[in-house]
C-alpha cells in the first residue's frame, strides 16, 4: 500500500478550506492531491465534485475502491501529504472511518461566522443557477426571474441543510469525540483574513514542517451581492445561539466566536 494523508482538511465549507489547501500545497515539503475523478467539462456541481476534494471517506461508492485506491493518490516525494474534503465534519461514519484507518493523522478544522458563512453559501448557489451555468437548486424560477431571496432560501431543504453546517458546536464534539485533540487544529476565517502569516506559520508548525512565508491566495471579487436585512441577520443570531454556547466551551471561550455572538 502506498501513502496515506498526514493532514486532512474536513471543514467547513466556505470557511476557507480552498485557500487553506492552496497555501499548504504551495509549500515545498507538501503535497495535496487533485480528485482523479473532476471533470473539467462538466460544470454540474451536484454530479461532478470539486477539484481538490477527495471525498473518500464519506461516499460510500469512493469507500469500496478500496485503501489501496486512496493511498495512490498520495504518491509523492514531499515530507508530507494530505488533502481537503469539507464534508468529512459533517459525517460520523467518515470520521469513524477517518480515525481507524489513520489513526495517528492531524485534521486543520476552519470555521469562520456562521451567519456569514450560511449567506456565502446561498450566493454560491445562485452562481451556479445563472442562465450560463446547467440546472440547479433553484431550477424552474425562469431565466428572467429575480434571483431567489436570501430569506425564501432559508425555507428550502439546501436552506435548511446550509444552516445545519454551521452548527459547529455539534459537529465539533463529534470530532473531539473520535479523535485526540492534540491532533486538532483549529483556524478561524476571520483571523486568517486578517493575520494571514501568523496563522499559516501556526498551521506548519502543528504539521512539523519548515515554518515558511506562506504563498499569497488571490482573493476572488464578487461583484453585486445581495446584502442580508438586518433582521433576518438578527433572527440567524438567535437561532445559532444554543450551538454557539456549546461551541465557546468547546474552544475555550475563544474570543472571535464570542463577537460572533454579538
Amino acid at each position: 500500500m502506498g501513502r496515506l494523508p498526514d493532514f486532512i482538511i474536513p471543514g467547513f465549507s466556505r470557511s476557507g478550506t480552498s485557500s487553506m489547501r492552496e497555501m499548504l500545497d504551495s509549500h515545498p515539503d507538501i503535497f495535496t492531491p487533485g480528485n482523479p475523478d473532476f471533470d473539467p467539462e462538466n460544470r454540474d456541481r451536484t454530479k461532478n465534485k470539486p477539484k481538490f476534494e477527495l471525498d473518500f471517506f464519506n461516499e460510500d461508492k469512493k469507500w469500496d475502491r478500496g485503501i489501496e485506491w486512496y493511498s495512490s493518490l498520495f504518491e509523492s516525494d514531499a515530507q508530507l501529504v494530505g488533502e481537503k474534503t469539507p464534508r468529512y465534519l459533517l459525517s460520523s461514519t467518515a470520521l469513524s472511518r477517518i480515525a481507524s484507518t489513520i489513526p495517528h493523522v492531524k485534521l486543520i478544522i476552519l470555521m469562520r461566522n456562521p451567519i456569514d458563512r450560511l449567506f456565502s453559501q446561498y450566493h454560491q448557489f445562485i452562481r451556479r443557477d445563472s442562465p450560463r451555468k446547467p440546472k440547479g437548486i433553484f431550477s424552474g424560477r425562469g431565466e428572467d426571474s429575480p434571483p431567489m431571496q436570501f430569506e425564501e432560501f432559508l425555507e428550502t431543504e439546501d436552506g435548511h441543510l446550509s444552516f445545519e453546517k454551521g452548527r459547529y458546536g455539534h459537529w465539533l464534539k463529534t470530532a473531539f469525540d473520535i479523535f485526540p485533540r492534540n491532533q486538532i487544529h483549529l483556524v478561524f476565517n476571520e483571523e486568517m483574513a486578517a493575520k494571514t502569516k501568523k496563522v499559516m506559520l501556526e498551521v506548519f508548525r502543528f504539521l512539523g514542517v519548515k515554518e515558511i512565508r506562506p504563498a499569497i491566495v488571490k482573493k476572488r471579487k464578487r461583484r453585486g451581492r445581495i446584502p442580508m436585512r438586518d433582521e433576518t441577520r438578527q433572527k440567524l443570531a438567535e437561532r445559532y445561539r444554543s450551538d454557539s454556547f456549546d461551541l465557546l466551551s468547546l474552544v475555550d471561550e475563544n474570543e472571535i466566536v464570542r463577537k460572533w455572538m454579538e
